[in-house]
């Protein structure tokens, strides 16, 4: 379930222990990082047109980033999970989703 928020940002409401995904439609030709907003040095993701890297219990399939979607996976959603994410492309903001659970 998606919701825009009085903020315009996405809101996505998750289920505990499920996947969920935090849309971000946009392409990037660079380097492209998510992070929460609270943990701004901790990536989560980082991809390349090479390749992609994921932290534990989050995931960017390379060639999903390459059709030019950036969309996050949650892996298995808890409560720690909660917050505001940014996806990055070479440093400039192109998505912010609020993820909470349902």
């Amino acid at each position: 379930l998606y919701q825009v928020d009085s903020s315009d940002r996405l809101k996505v409401f998750g289920n505990l222990t499920r996947t969920s995904s935090l849309p971000c439609p946009q392409p990037c030709a660079g380097l492209l990082t998510w992070t929460t907003f609270q943990k701004q040095d901790d990536v989560l993701v980082r991809c390349t047109r090479v390749s992609c890297w994921s932290k534990d219990g989050f995931s960017l399939p390379l060639d999903q980033f390459l059709r030019g979607d950036s969309t996050l996976g949650v892996l298995r959603a808890d409560y720690s999970l909660r917050g505001l994410y940014m996806a990055k492309c070479d440093s400039e903001t192109v998505c912010e989703v609020v993820f909470t659970l349902s």
